[in-house]
């Protein structure tokens, strides 16, 4: 498939040639394949699931399970069972924290994160930390933008409960050896969580070859809408895990004084889910698994190593973070200006981009930056897109000087 018909799949860009969206990494853009499936589905098909026996309801849940089963493939989980429908990945950590995170983590023990990680994977785990009165460890990050595997070595020691990390890094873009962290993690015995949200759209996953103990993802990085994401998780922890939320459909019997509660997924989803949601990121990993990874791979590589080179030619950039092993995100400081001044120029040339800490302000400090610039590409970005960023930066330099 031609670059640019991956473009013209976008409304978007069909609708502005100007409009510059390089802000993938807070939430991609959703091809005309997905916008279309939800609103034929919400049109001709939509009913509440699992509980009717009506034509209308068994499509609805046919549709739901089929995003089931088809996430469960993507990740290559063993079940569909041990996919979980959750908001996004927010919920899908904190659901973990707040069921898994109770049962092995105790008093005394401790929790490894690492200096890079979201928000979403840092403060949920401190809550279970205080909570229990458990302590909080990090691995450190190397001035490349790479965790120091050497510290995380020597970080696991007899007290560790548990290990969460990102895969990719939402702010260097940095892609962590997770199966190296997790095998170590295994030698011990210490289950992990990793926090996918940047990583199952821009290159492959096999939770089986990863080994960790949950996978999680969101659907509004990876093309599709936003409100629905997925948790993997092992059988054998699911099955122990108690409840997240009560209510409807998550219950086999409910009695006056006490209730017993269906088998996994079901007992993690109480409640209407969000089905339209669901139709959505079913479609959106058909998007990109119709482009086929290496193509995908190809396409991303070839516009990050060209922004790069265009950012590192700008004397008084400074990008965080210099390590190879990347996906095309670039959060870079610009000499003498301030963040939110360089975004709000390149707005009004028509380039959107992100501006701040992107939830992950212990990073920043540990890189000596009050917040920066990120630039975060997606398989429709171009050379015209850097081309006009680069030409807005040199704008902003003018103008704020």
């Amino acid at each position: 498939m031609q670059h640019h018909e991956i473009r013209e799949q976008f409304a978007l860009f069909r609708a502005s040639k100007n409009q510059v969206y390089l802000d993938s990494g807070a939430s991609s853009q959703k091809p005309d394949s997905v916008i279309d499936a939800m609103s034929d589905f919400s049109k001709y098909h939509y009913a509440n699931v699992h509980r009717g026996i009506h034509k209308l309801s068994q499509e609805s849940t046919r549709a739901f399970e089929k995003s089931r089963q088809h996430i469960a493939d993507f990740l290559g989980a063993k079940s569909a069972e041990e996919i979980i429908f959750v908001k996004g990945l927010t919920e899908g950590i904190n659901l973990i924290a707040a069921t898994f995170g109770k049962m092995v983590v105790k008093k005394g023990q401790s929790i490894i994160i690492s200096e890079m990680e979201h928000h979403s994977n840092m403060v949920p785990w401190m809550m279970l930390a205080q909570e229990v009165g458990a302590k909080i460890k990090t691995i450190p990050v190397t001035k490349q933008g790479e965790l120091d595997m050497h510290t995380y070595r020597h970080l696991l020691t007899e007290d560790v409960a548990l290990v969460s990390v990102m895969h990719i890094s939402n702010v260097l873009g940095t892609i962590n050896p997770i199966e190296e962290i997790s095998k170590l993690a295994k030698e011990k015995n210490i289950p992990v969580v990793i926090d996918g949200a940047q990583a199952a759209h821009h290159l492959p996953v096999d939770v089986q070859n990863i080994d960790c103990d949950f996978y999680v993802i969101t659907g509004h990085k990876m093309y599709g809408p936003t409100g629905i994401g997925a948790i993997w998780g092992k059988r054998q922890h699911l099955e122990k895990m108690p409840p997240y939320h009560g209510g409807g459909e998550m219950v086999e019997e409910v009695h006056l004084q006490d209730f017993t509660v269906k088998a996994p997924p079901a007992k993690f989803e109480a409640g209407t889910p969000n089905i339209i949601g669901a139709v959505g990121l079913d479609y959106a990993i058909s998007f990109i698994e119709k482009i086929g990874w290496e193509r995908l791979q190809e396409i991303e590589q070839n516009v990050s190593c060209y922004c790069l080179e265009q950012l590192q030619a700008i004397q008084e950039v400074r990008i965080l973070g210099q390590t190879d092993h990347k996906i095309g995100i670039f959060a870079f400081e610009i000499d003498g200006l301030h963040p939110a001044d360089v975004a709000t120029i390149l707005d009004q040339e028509g380039v959107a981009v992100r501006v701040g800490y992107h939830c992950a302000q212990p990073l920043h400090e540990q890189l000596g930056s009050m917040g920066s610039v990120r630039v975060s590409l997606g398989v429709y970005n171009n050379h015209m897109d850097i081309d006009r960023l680069i030409e807005g930066i040199k704008k902003a330099q003018e103008l704020l000087r």
